[in-house]
């Protein structure tokens, strides 16, 4: 599984967003995280994490083959843990279907 992270500008970050993305690599050490896709290159997710409520990253060209989420606080991880949690299952699926 690749997720790619997107982060804001960190103008008024309220929480330690490392962190967060640290959890993603603690949880799921099987998976890519990447902070830029080569061109041409599809990724599994993106994860658009933002600072504050504002949400005021640009996003709109990055596309995730399972989907985008952006989150701007530590109390959506529970939401990205359980879609990713979906997207490992989707992709071990796929990878069972090609042997």
């Amino acid at each position: 599984m690749t997720v790619q992270v997107k982060y804001c500008g960190g103008c008024n970050p309220r929480y330690n967003r490392n962190e967060l993305v640290g959890k993603i690599r603690e949880d799921f050490p099987g998976a890519a995280v990447i902070y830029e896709a080569p061109a041409g290159t599809a990724v599994d997710f993106v994860l658009v994490v933002c600072g504050c409520p504002v949400r005021c990253a640009s996003h709109e060209r990055l596309r995730g083959l399972f989907g985008k989420r952006i989150v701007s606080s530590p109390g959506e991880y529970p939401g990205v843990y359980k879609e990713l949690c979906g997207i490992e299952s989707k992709s071990g699926e796929a990878v069972a279907e090609q042997l």
